[in-house]
């Protein structure tokens, strides 16, 4: 019986690694911002069985916790992030809905010692900025 628990457990840890894997490709692949049900239905897809939604927020968070996913508010999605260059901003693109993390020179800290001063607690700061991209304003300035 215990091998047979120890089997389960083992073979679980194997298919959330490799969900988590596919979830990162499908967001590296689509280069844009998925919701946790448009993750679901693209792993169903891609794995041919049913994936609970339960399974697909503790993979969003255990990536999120990693650095590796980020959240996009605007857009209720997340898009694959790299810890290490990760900015504490993000520009997006109301064209053709890129994203681009920045960093900036201004101090979040502060921004939430604000939030503190007026009695505000468990913040978190959340940074967009919407705007059009260089491309985009080629070619509507082309008339494209």
């Amino acid at each position: 019986m215990m091998q047979r628990d120890q089997g389960r457990a083992a073979a679980r840890v194997r298919s959330e690694r490799l969900s988590r894997t596919l979830v990162l490709d499908l967001l590296a692949e689509r280069q844009a911002p998925m919701g946790a049900y448009a993750l679901r239905d693209a792993l169903i897809a891609r794995l041919g069985r049913s994936v609970s939604p339960y399974s697909v927020y503790r993979i969003i968070r255990a990536l999120e916790g990693e650095g590796r996913l980020r959240r996009v508010e605007s857009s209720r999605g997340w898009m694959c992030a790299d810890p290490a260059t990760a900015g504490d901003l993000m520009l997006l693109c109301t064209g053709c809905r890129a994203i681009q993390p920045v960093s900036s020179p201004f101090e979040a800290g502060r921004l939430l010692d604000l939030g503190r001063a007026h009695g505000f607690a468990r913040m978190r700061l959340v940074l967009e900025v919407m705007g059009l991209c260089v491309t985009c304003q080629a070619a509507r300035a082309s008339g494209r």
